[in-house]
């Protein structure tokens, strides 16, 4: 059912996929090793068709890393926004 409602039988809404390669502004993927829900190699095909991302794997989190790990989200968040620790 969740393939289903992103378009897709594999998962990959063709449609949306082009427009994301639109995005030119830089953007920040943040994966989870424990993340149960979408596939690393779901955010790996962003971070390769985004032509500005940066991926960053957090350590021990889930899906909901920002619940996980919450400081080394943060972390990634401000060292993306180019803001102190």
């Amino acid at each position: 059912a969740l393939l289903e409602h992103y378009g897709a039988q594999d998962g990959k809404d063709e449609a949306l996929l082009a427009r994301v390669a639109e995005v030119g502004h830089a953007t920040l993927i943040l994966q989870g090793t424990d993340d149960g829900t979408i596939p690393p190699a779901s955010a790996e095909l962003l971070n390769g068709i985004l032509r500005n991302a940066l991926l960053i794997t957090i350590p021990q989190a889930g899906h909901d890393l920002e619940v996980d790990q919450p400081a080394r989200v943060l972390a990634a968040a401000r060292e993306f926004l180019g803001q102190p620790r």
